[in-house]
């Protein structure tokens, strides 16, 4: 059979990760490369689908999940407390908005 590889985006805070992944492949397989890529162990690792907010269950398979090619995903990483942290992402309009402000104080 032909496998069809398509790939993801995984975002968190300023870093997307473009990862290839098989319809078949589950997301454990997907942690375990975001977890190398963080140099934290795949236990520390969230997946969430971008659109609906859901978390990915590590057993489910990217074609189970609806996942599609071009798919964003958001990582979420366990800190050291334990508790994970918030789905963080950094607007680019803010960084281009502090920008302008900033030279606009300079003129």
């Amino acid at each position: 059979s032909v496998s069809t590889m398509m790939y993801v985006r995984v975002k968190r805070r300023n870093q997307t990760i473009f990862l290839h992944v098989e319809p078949q492949d589950n997301f454990m397989v997907l942690k375990q490369k975001c977890a190398e890529i963080n140099n934290v162990p795949p236990s520390s690792v969230l997946l969430i689908e971008g659109e609906t907010k859901r978390e990915l269950a590590d057993l489910a398979s990217v074609s189970d999940s609806e996942i599609e090619n071009d798919a964003v995903l958001f990582l979420v990483l366990k800190k050291e407390s334990g508790a994970w942290e918030q789905v963080d992402l950094v607007p680019f309009e803010g960084i281009s908005g502090e920008a302008e402000e900033t030279r606009n104080t300079a003129q």
